[in-house]
């Protein structure tokens, strides 16, 4: 498998471990991990520096990291807090 074959590869196995992470499902998150792990990287590639990676690039860097993490305020609403501005004394 070439780069960019692995690199397509990957990131379309990585919707699965999006969609889990949203869903918050703990075991499909770990399936989805690892069968995202599983595609073999072209030689010298590591893997998880790979997945971390491609799902660092599907990031839309044009949203605040509250509007990223809006979605796990169902699951925590400790999650606002922590996702406002720290104030400087």
């Amino acid at each position: 498998m070439t780069g960019p074959e692995y690199a397509n590869a990957l990131a379309i196995s990585t919707l699965p471990i999006i969609a889990a992470v949203r869903n918050g499902d703990i075991p499909a998150l770990r399936v989805a991990t690892w069968t995202s792990l599983s595609i073999t990287p072209p030689p010298g590639v590591d893997p998880y520096e790979a997945l971390v990676t491609v799902l660092a690039a599907q990031v839309d860097e044009d949203t605040t990291l509250s509007e990223r993490l809006a979605w796990a305020r169902a699951f925590d609403p400790r999650v606002a807090a922590a996702c406002q501005p720290r104030r400087t004394a």
